[in-house]
Protein backbone atom coordinates (compact mmCIF):
# COMPACT_ATOMS: atom_id res chain seq x y z
CA UNK A 1 0.00 0.00 0.00
CA UNK A 2 1.29 3.40 -0.98
CA UNK A 3 -0.43 6.62 0.11
CA UNK A 4 -3.50 4.59 1.02
CA UNK A 5 -3.69 2.90 -2.48
CA UNK A 6 -3.37 -0.82 -3.16
CA UNK A 7 -1.00 -1.69 -6.11
CA UNK A 8 -1.86 -4.93 -7.95
CA UNK A 9 0.66 -6.65 -10.32
CA UNK A 10 -0.47 -8.84 -13.32
CA UNK A 11 -0.26 -12.49 -12.71
CA UNK A 12 2.35 -14.47 -14.69
CA UNK A 13 -0.40 -16.54 -16.28
CA UNK A 14 -2.14 -13.55 -17.85
CA UNK A 15 1.19 -12.26 -19.23
CA UNK A 16 1.77 -15.51 -21.08
CA UNK A 17 -1.71 -15.44 -22.66
CA UNK A 18 -1.18 -11.88 -23.88
CA UNK A 19 2.11 -12.72 -25.48
CA UNK A 20 0.59 -15.70 -27.33
CA UNK A 21 -2.26 -13.56 -28.67
CA UNK A 22 0.16 -10.84 -29.85
CA UNK A 23 2.42 -13.32 -31.62
CA UNK A 24 -0.57 -15.00 -33.29
CA UNK A 25 -1.80 -11.66 -34.62
CA UNK A 26 1.65 -10.83 -36.03
CA UNK A 27 1.95 -14.24 -37.71
CA UNK A 28 -1.53 -13.85 -39.21
CA UNK A 29 -0.66 -10.46 -40.62
CA UNK A 30 2.57 -11.83 -42.15
CA UNK A 31 0.82 -14.85 -43.68
CA UNK A 32 -1.98 -12.68 -45.07
CA UNK A 33 0.52 -10.24 -46.54
CA UNK A 34 2.53 -13.04 -48.11
CA UNK A 35 -0.63 -14.64 -49.48
CA UNK A 36 -1.76 -11.39 -51.01
CA UNK A 37 1.72 -10.73 -52.40
CA UNK A 38 1.88 -14.21 -53.93
CA UNK A 39 -1.52 -14.05 -55.57
CA UNK A 40 -1.15 -10.38 -56.42
CA UNK A 41 2.00 -10.99 -58.45
CA UNK A 42 0.58 -13.80 -60.60
CA UNK A 43 -2.53 -14.85 -62.38
CA UNK A 44 -3.21 -18.46 -63.35
CA UNK A 45 -4.25 -19.88 -66.72
CA UNK A 46 -4.84 -23.46 -67.81
CA UNK A 47 -2.84 -25.08 -70.60
CA UNK A 48 -5.53 -26.11 -73.09
CA UNK A 49 -5.87 -27.38 -76.64
CA UNK A 50 -6.72 -24.74 -79.20
CA UNK A 51 -6.02 -23.10 -82.55
CA UNK A 52 -3.92 -20.04 -83.33
CA UNK A 53 -2.80 -18.18 -86.42
CA UNK A 54 0.99 -17.90 -86.18
CA UNK A 55 2.46 -14.60 -87.34
CA UNK A 56 5.99 -13.44 -88.14
CA UNK A 57 6.66 -9.73 -87.74
CA UNK A 58 9.14 -7.95 -89.93
CA UNK A 59 10.22 -4.82 -91.79
CA UNK A 60 10.46 -4.43 -95.53
CA UNK A 61 10.73 -2.20 -98.59
CA UNK A 62 8.13 -2.33 -101.35
CA UNK A 63 9.61 -2.68 -104.84
CA UNK A 64 7.32 -1.82 -107.75
CA UNK A 65 7.45 -1.36 -111.48
CA UNK A 66 6.71 2.35 -111.72
CA UNK A 67 7.32 5.24 -114.07
CA UNK A 68 7.34 8.96 -113.27
CA UNK A 69 6.01 11.16 -116.08
CA UNK A 70 7.59 14.63 -116.17
CA UNK A 71 6.43 17.88 -117.75
CA UNK A 72 7.77 18.35 -121.32
CA UNK A 73 6.77 22.03 -121.25
CA UNK A 74 6.07 24.65 -118.60
CA UNK A 75 2.46 25.52 -118.06
CA UNK A 76 -0.87 24.97 -116.35
CA UNK A 77 -1.90 21.39 -115.56
CA UNK A 78 -5.34 19.86 -115.98
CA UNK A 79 -5.57 16.50 -114.18
CA UNK A 80 -8.07 14.17 -115.84
CA UNK A 81 -7.82 11.01 -113.69
CA UNK A 82 -8.31 10.57 -109.95
CA UNK A 83 -5.52 9.11 -107.84
CA UNK A 84 -5.47 5.33 -107.35
CA UNK A 85 -7.51 4.84 -110.55
CA UNK A 86 -6.65 1.89 -112.78
CA UNK A 87 -5.76 2.96 -116.32
CA UNK A 88 -4.71 1.31 -119.57
CA UNK A 89 -1.70 1.94 -121.78
CA UNK A 90 -2.17 5.19 -123.69
CA UNK A 91 -4.91 6.67 -121.48
CA UNK A 92 -4.55 10.46 -121.14
CA UNK A 93 -3.88 11.25 -117.47
CA UNK A 94 -3.18 15.01 -117.60
CA UNK A 95 -2.77 17.94 -119.97
CA UNK A 96 -0.30 20.82 -119.74
CA UNK A 97 -1.11 24.13 -121.44
CA UNK A 98 1.40 26.89 -122.17
CA UNK A 99 -0.18 30.07 -120.74
CA UNK A 100 1.84 32.27 -123.13
CA UNK A 101 0.04 30.73 -126.10
CA UNK A 102 -3.47 32.02 -126.96
CA UNK A 103 -5.21 28.73 -127.74
CA UNK A 104 -8.58 30.42 -128.21
CA UNK A 105 -7.13 32.57 -130.96
CA UNK A 106 -5.50 29.53 -132.58
CA UNK A 107 -8.74 27.54 -132.48
CA UNK A 108 -10.66 30.48 -133.90
CA UNK A 109 -8.23 30.81 -136.83
CA UNK A 110 -8.42 27.05 -137.52
CA UNK A 111 -12.21 27.32 -137.73
CA UNK A 112 -11.88 30.27 -140.13
CA UNK A 113 -9.49 28.28 -142.33
CA UNK A 114 -11.93 25.36 -142.48
CA UNK A 115 -14.68 27.74 -143.61
CA UNK A 116 -12.41 29.29 -146.27
CA UNK A 117 -11.54 25.83 -147.61
CA UNK A 118 -15.21 24.89 -147.88
CA UNK A 119 -15.95 28.16 -149.68
CA UNK A 120 -13.06 27.60 -152.09
CA UNK A 121 -14.25 24.08 -152.90
CA UNK A 122 -17.79 25.36 -153.46
CA UNK A 123 -16.62 28.04 -155.90
CA UNK A 124 -14.42 25.52 -157.68
CA UNK A 125 -17.33 23.16 -158.16
CA UNK A 126 -19.60 25.96 -159.38
CA UNK A 127 -17.22 26.63 -162.30
CA UNK A 128 -17.73 23.16 -163.66
CA UNK A 129 -14.39 21.89 -162.48
CA UNK A 130 -15.88 19.56 -159.86
CA UNK A 131 -13.95 16.33 -159.59
CA UNK A 132 -11.42 17.44 -162.14
CA UNK A 133 -7.87 16.81 -160.92
CA UNK A 134 -4.57 18.04 -162.31
CA UNK A 135 -3.58 14.44 -162.92
CA UNK A 136 -6.68 13.93 -165.09
CA UNK A 137 -5.93 17.09 -167.11
CA UNK A 138 -2.35 16.01 -167.64
CA UNK A 139 -3.52 12.55 -168.68
CA UNK A 140 -5.81 14.11 -171.30
CA UNK A 141 -3.01 16.35 -172.56
CA UNK A 142 -0.73 13.33 -172.95
CA UNK A 143 -3.47 11.50 -174.88
CA UNK A 144 -3.90 14.40 -177.30
CA UNK A 145 -0.13 14.62 -177.88
CA UNK A 146 -0.18 10.99 -178.97
CA UNK A 147 -3.19 11.70 -181.21
CA UNK A 148 -1.33 14.58 -182.87
CA UNK A 149 1.65 12.31 -183.56
CA UNK A 150 -0.59 9.66 -185.07
CA UNK A 151 -2.54 12.14 -187.22
CA UNK A 152 0.69 13.67 -188.62
CA UNK A 153 2.01 10.21 -189.47
CA UNK A 154 -1.25 9.54 -191.32
CA UNK A 155 -1.13 12.90 -193.09
CA UNK A 156 -4.27 14.16 -191.28
CA UNK A 157 -3.17 17.73 -190.53
CA UNK A 158 -6.68 19.03 -189.80
CA UNK A 159 -7.09 16.62 -186.90
CA UNK A 160 -3.70 17.54 -185.49
CA UNK A 161 -4.75 21.20 -185.44
CA UNK A 162 -7.93 20.33 -183.56
CA UNK A 163 -5.93 18.28 -181.04
CA UNK A 164 -3.50 21.14 -180.57
CA UNK A 165 -6.35 23.52 -179.73
CA UNK A 166 -7.69 21.04 -177.20
CA UNK A 167 -4.27 20.83 -175.59
CA UNK A 168 -4.13 24.61 -175.28
CA UNK A 169 -7.58 24.61 -173.66
CA UNK A 170 -6.53 21.89 -171.22
CA UNK A 171 -3.37 23.81 -170.34
CA UNK A 172 -5.41 26.93 -169.66
CA UNK A 173 -7.79 24.91 -167.53
CA UNK A 174 -4.89 23.44 -165.59
CA UNK A 175 -3.50 26.93 -165.05
CA UNK A 176 -6.88 28.18 -163.81
CA UNK A 177 -7.24 25.25 -161.43
CA UNK A 178 -3.80 25.84 -159.99
CA UNK A 179 -4.25 29.60 -159.62
CA UNK A 180 -7.85 29.73 -158.43
CA UNK A 181 -8.07 26.56 -156.35
CA UNK A 182 -4.93 24.52 -155.69
CA UNK A 183 -2.55 27.32 -154.72
CA UNK A 184 -5.01 29.01 -152.27
CA UNK A 185 -5.90 25.55 -150.90
CA UNK A 186 -2.23 24.71 -150.32
CA UNK A 187 -1.66 28.04 -148.52
CA UNK A 188 -4.65 27.48 -146.23
CA UNK A 189 -3.69 23.86 -145.46
CA UNK A 190 -0.10 24.88 -144.73
CA UNK A 191 -1.27 27.59 -142.32
CA UNK A 192 -3.58 25.09 -140.64
CA UNK A 193 -0.74 22.57 -140.18
CA UNK A 194 1.44 25.25 -138.59
CA UNK A 195 -1.36 26.22 -136.20
CA UNK A 196 -2.05 22.58 -135.29
CA UNK A 197 1.66 22.02 -134.55
CA UNK A 198 1.70 25.16 -132.42
CA UNK A 199 -1.43 23.99 -130.62
CA UNK A 200 0.12 20.58 -130.00
CA UNK A 201 3.25 22.18 -128.58
CA UNK A 202 1.20 24.51 -126.38
CA UNK A 203 -1.18 21.82 -125.07
CA UNK A 204 0.50 18.47 -124.37
CA UNK A 205 -1.42 15.34 -123.42
CA UNK A 206 0.45 13.08 -120.99
CA UNK A 207 -0.43 9.40 -121.33
CA UNK A 208 0.04 6.24 -119.28
CA UNK A 209 3.15 4.33 -120.51
CA UNK A 210 1.65 1.01 -119.33
CA UNK A 211 -1.40 -0.33 -117.51
CA UNK A 212 -1.51 0.30 -113.77
CA UNK A 213 -2.72 2.74 -111.14
CA UNK A 214 -2.22 6.50 -111.09
CA UNK A 215 -0.44 8.27 -108.25
CA UNK A 216 0.36 11.94 -107.78
CA UNK A 217 2.75 11.25 -104.90
CA UNK A 218 6.44 10.38 -105.27
CA UNK A 219 9.26 9.72 -102.81
CA UNK A 220 12.26 10.13 -105.11
CA UNK A 221 13.16 6.42 -105.07
CA UNK A 222 11.12 5.42 -108.13
CA UNK A 223 14.15 5.00 -110.39
CA UNK A 224 16.21 3.16 -107.72
CA UNK A 225 13.72 0.88 -105.95
CA UNK A 226 12.37 -0.57 -109.16
CA UNK A 227 11.80 -4.14 -110.28
CA UNK A 228 14.67 -3.75 -112.76
CA UNK A 229 17.06 -3.36 -109.78
CA UNK A 230 15.55 -6.08 -107.61
CA UNK A 231 18.68 -8.18 -107.06
CA UNK A 232 20.89 -5.13 -106.36
CA UNK A 233 18.66 -4.02 -103.49
CA UNK A 234 19.38 -6.98 -101.18
CA UNK A 235 21.70 -4.97 -98.91
CA UNK A 236 19.66 -1.78 -98.65
CA UNK A 237 19.14 -0.32 -95.15
CA UNK A 238 15.47 -1.09 -94.61
CA UNK A 239 14.98 0.49 -91.18
CA UNK A 240 17.13 3.53 -91.96
CA UNK A 241 15.40 4.36 -95.25
CA UNK A 242 14.03 7.90 -95.20
CA UNK A 243 11.14 7.88 -97.66
CA UNK A 244 9.28 11.17 -97.53
CA UNK A 245 6.26 11.60 -99.79
CA UNK A 246 6.01 14.59 -102.15
CA UNK A 247 2.63 15.61 -103.57
CA UNK A 248 3.04 16.39 -107.28
CA UNK A 249 -0.57 17.40 -107.90
CA UNK A 250 0.00 21.13 -108.36
CA UNK A 251 -1.67 23.38 -110.93
CA UNK A 252 1.54 24.65 -112.51
CA UNK A 253 4.65 22.84 -113.71
CA UNK A 254 8.07 23.71 -115.03
CA UNK A 255 9.89 21.64 -117.64
CA UNK A 256 11.17 18.41 -116.07
CA UNK A 257 9.01 18.51 -112.93
CA UNK A 258 7.08 15.30 -112.03
CA UNK A 259 3.40 15.36 -112.97
CA UNK A 260 2.28 11.83 -112.03
CA UNK A 261 3.46 8.24 -111.95
CA UNK A 262 2.02 4.93 -113.07
CA UNK A 263 2.46 1.83 -110.87
CA UNK A 264 2.07 -1.75 -112.04
CA UNK A 265 -0.46 -3.10 -109.55
CA UNK A 266 -0.53 -6.63 -110.98
CA UNK A 267 2.85 -7.72 -109.58
CA UNK A 268 5.22 -6.17 -107.04
CA UNK A 269 7.81 -7.32 -104.51
CA UNK A 270 8.66 -6.95 -100.83
CA UNK A 271 12.27 -7.24 -99.62
CA UNK A 272 11.80 -8.32 -96.01
CA UNK A 273 13.75 -8.76 -92.79
CA UNK A 274 12.16 -11.31 -90.45
CA UNK A 275 13.15 -13.08 -87.26
CA UNK A 276 15.31 -16.07 -88.38
CA UNK A 277 13.85 -18.20 -85.59
CA UNK A 278 10.70 -18.48 -87.69
CA UNK A 279 12.49 -20.14 -90.62
CA UNK A 280 10.62 -23.43 -90.15
CA UNK A 281 7.31 -21.63 -90.43
CA UNK A 282 8.39 -19.86 -93.60
CA UNK A 283 9.82 -23.04 -95.12
CA UNK A 284 6.50 -24.75 -94.57
CA UNK A 285 4.77 -21.97 -96.45
CA UNK A 286 7.26 -21.67 -99.32
CA UNK A 287 5.32 -23.77 -101.80
CA UNK A 288 1.97 -22.13 -101.16
CA UNK A 289 0.52 -18.68 -100.65
CA UNK A 290 1.71 -16.55 -97.76
CA UNK A 291 -0.60 -13.90 -96.35
CA UNK A 292 1.11 -10.61 -95.53
CA UNK A 293 -0.76 -8.24 -93.24
CA UNK A 294 0.35 -4.61 -93.10
CA UNK A 295 0.10 -2.34 -90.08
CA UNK A 296 -2.81 -0.47 -91.68
CA UNK A 297 -4.84 -3.70 -91.68
CA UNK A 298 -4.55 -4.53 -95.40
CA UNK A 299 -3.72 -8.13 -96.32
CA UNK A 300 -2.29 -9.48 -99.59
CA UNK A 301 -1.44 -12.91 -100.96
CA UNK A 302 2.17 -13.58 -101.86
CA UNK A 303 4.76 -16.29 -102.30
CA UNK A 304 8.41 -16.50 -101.33
CA UNK A 305 10.24 -15.50 -104.52
CA UNK A 306 13.79 -15.87 -103.24
CA UNK A 307 15.84 -16.24 -100.06
CA UNK A 308 18.92 -14.01 -100.13
CA UNK A 309 22.35 -14.87 -98.74
CA UNK A 310 21.95 -12.32 -95.93
CA UNK A 311 18.83 -14.10 -94.66
CA UNK A 312 16.38 -11.66 -96.15
CA UNK A 313 13.39 -12.82 -98.15
CA UNK A 314 11.91 -11.46 -101.36
CA UNK A 315 8.15 -11.92 -101.59
CA UNK A 316 6.34 -11.74 -104.91
CA UNK A 317 2.87 -10.23 -104.46
CA UNK A 318 -0.02 -10.50 -106.89
CA UNK A 319 -2.62 -8.53 -104.92
CA UNK A 320 -3.28 -4.80 -104.81
CA UNK A 321 -4.04 -2.87 -101.63
CA UNK A 322 -5.15 0.74 -101.22
CA UNK A 323 -1.89 2.03 -99.79
CA UNK A 324 0.37 0.42 -102.41
CA UNK A 325 0.90 3.67 -104.32
CA UNK A 326 1.99 5.64 -101.24
CA UNK A 327 4.01 3.20 -99.15
CA UNK A 328 7.73 2.39 -99.47
CA UNK A 329 8.77 1.17 -96.01
CA UNK A 330 6.44 -1.36 -94.45
CA UNK A 331 5.92 -3.04 -91.10
CA UNK A 332 4.09 -6.28 -91.61
CA UNK A 333 3.12 -9.70 -90.31
CA UNK A 334 3.37 -12.95 -92.22
CA UNK A 335 0.24 -14.80 -91.12
CA UNK A 336 0.20 -18.60 -91.41
CA UNK A 337 -2.81 -20.92 -91.54
CA UNK A 338 -4.37 -22.23 -88.30
CA UNK A 339 -2.18 -24.43 -86.07
CA UNK A 340 -3.52 -26.81 -83.36
CA UNK A 341 -1.93 -27.82 -80.07
CA UNK A 342 -1.47 -26.85 -76.42
CA UNK A 343 -2.02 -23.08 -76.36
CA UNK A 344 -0.76 -20.66 -73.70
CA UNK A 345 -0.40 -16.86 -73.55
CA UNK A 346 2.92 -15.56 -74.86
CA UNK A 347 3.18 -13.47 -71.69
CA UNK A 348 3.55 -16.70 -69.67
CA UNK A 349 6.89 -17.59 -71.28
CA UNK A 350 9.98 -16.86 -69.16
CA UNK A 351 13.70 -17.57 -69.44
CA UNK A 352 15.68 -19.12 -66.58
CA UNK A 353 19.37 -20.05 -66.84
CA UNK A 354 19.22 -19.57 -70.59
CA UNK A 355 16.29 -21.97 -71.03
CA UNK A 356 12.82 -21.07 -72.27
CA UNK A 357 9.88 -22.26 -70.22
CA UNK A 358 6.96 -21.40 -67.94
CA UNK A 359 6.25 -21.34 -64.20
CA UNK A 360 3.61 -23.90 -63.28
CA UNK A 361 1.72 -24.36 -60.02
CA UNK A 362 2.34 -27.86 -58.64
CA UNK A 363 1.85 -29.69 -55.36
CA UNK A 364 5.24 -28.53 -54.16
CA UNK A 365 4.58 -24.90 -55.13
CA UNK A 366 5.95 -22.99 -58.11
CA UNK A 367 8.11 -24.94 -60.56
CA UNK A 368 9.96 -23.98 -63.74
CA UNK A 369 9.15 -26.21 -66.72
CA UNK A 370 11.03 -26.12 -70.01
CA UNK A 371 8.93 -25.81 -73.18
CA UNK A 372 9.44 -25.49 -76.96
CA UNK A 373 7.41 -22.89 -78.88
CA UNK A 374 6.18 -24.40 -82.14
CA UNK A 375 4.19 -21.44 -83.45
CA UNK A 376 3.20 -18.08 -82.06
CA UNK A 377 1.64 -14.73 -82.78
CA UNK A 378 1.55 -11.55 -80.75
CA UNK A 379 -0.73 -13.03 -78.05
CA UNK A 380 -0.61 -16.83 -78.02
CA UNK A 381 1.75 -19.74 -78.68
CA UNK A 382 1.41 -23.43 -79.51
CA UNK A 383 3.98 -25.26 -77.32
CA UNK A 384 5.46 -28.67 -76.55
CA UNK A 385 6.39 -29.72 -72.99
CA UNK A 386 3.10 -28.97 -71.23
CA UNK A 387 0.16 -31.18 -70.47
CA UNK A 388 -3.44 -30.22 -70.79
CA UNK A 389 -4.88 -28.48 -67.71
CA UNK A 390 -1.53 -27.73 -66.13
CA UNK A 391 -1.73 -24.43 -64.28
CA UNK A 392 0.60 -21.81 -65.74
CA UNK A 393 1.47 -18.70 -63.80
CA UNK A 394 1.60 -15.35 -65.59
CA UNK A 395 3.49 -12.51 -63.91
CA UNK A 396 1.37 -9.43 -63.57
CA UNK A 397 3.06 -6.30 -64.86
Amino acid sequence: MENGKVIRFPSPKKKRIGRVIFIAVIIGIVVLTAFKAYHGSYKICMAEYGYIKPAVEGNGIIIRKEKVIKAPISGNVNFLVAENTRVRTGDVIAEITDPTCDLNKINQRIEEIDLEIKKLESEHNAKGLAGLKISEIEEKIQKRLEDIKTSIENGDLSSSIIYKREIESLLNREKDVRREFLEPLERLEKEKRVLLDKKEEACVSLKAPFSGIVSYKIDGFEEVYNTENLEELSEVDIKGLNSGIINTKTNQKKVGEPVFKIIDNFKWYLIAEVDPSYEDLLRAEKQGSVWIEFSEGDSVRSKIYKKLDNGRLIFEVIDHFDNLAFQRKAKFKIVKNMEFGIVIPVSAVVVENGEQGVIIKGQGGKQFKKIDILYSNAEQAVVEGLKRWEQVLITKK
